[in-house]
């Protein structure tokens, strides 16, 4: 399954999707679709806490997941222990080649976890690689994304999230308001002071 899924499919997905659409409303198909992102630029990473990630486009996304400039998927791993050469394997796959593969591991401590095999694998796949904690993950992979680079993001969640409260009090009482939710605001999104 992971050898099929190659970046063409992924563009493919969306016209298939558009496909089923016509069809499902000139009642050729008893059942709904919803396209995601069918307008869209791209999706960029909002939120985070140690659940999972919020879209900008309001989806929530819960545990480790794989993120592409139009697509997310749910990456079955439990932690840094498990990111090996088969969990990586998607990323060596893909035609055209990524740009680039953000890795997110969570928490800065965890770099030193990460099984040098996998890095040595990606490396003789010539899949170029940035590893960072997850906060400064996101926040590259929103900025590569925007530049319109061919990008994907592999994402563990920290087991902490810290909000930055500074800036007016509006700005503080918004995000004040998202920890409610279980939501925090990290440093992705600037706050005006």
């Amino acid at each position: 399954m992971l050898r099929r899924l190659t970046s063409t499919n992924l563009r493919s997905i969306s016209l298939i999707q558009k496909t089923f659409k016509r069809h499902y409303d000139k009642g050729d198909y008893d059942a709904t679709v919803d396209i995601l992102n069918e307008n869209q630029e791209g999706m960029f990473v909002d939120t985070f806490n140690e659940n999972g990630i919020k879209l900008s486009n309001g989806i929530r996304i819960l545990g480790p997941c794989i993120l592409f400039p139009k697509s997310f998927l749910a990456w079955n791993i439990s932690g840094i222990e498990d990111v090996t050469e088969e969990s990586l394997s998607l990323f060596t796959t893909l035609e055209p080649k990524l740009d680039i593969l953000v890795l997110g591991v969570g928490e800065s401590e965890n770099l030193s976890k990460l099984k040098m095999n996998a890095l040595t694998f990606l490396r003789k796949h010539k899949v170029n690689l940035e590893l960072l904690p997850t906060e400064q993950a996101l926040a590259t992979f929103n900025f590569l994304n925007s530049e319109r680079r061919l990008v994907a993001g592999a994402f563990i969640p920290p087991t902490y999230t810290e909000t930055l409260l500074t800036g007016t009090d509006e700005d503080v009482n918004r995000l004040l308001a998202n920890v409610g939710e279980g939501i925090h605001r990290p440093i992705l999104n600037l706050v005006q002071l």
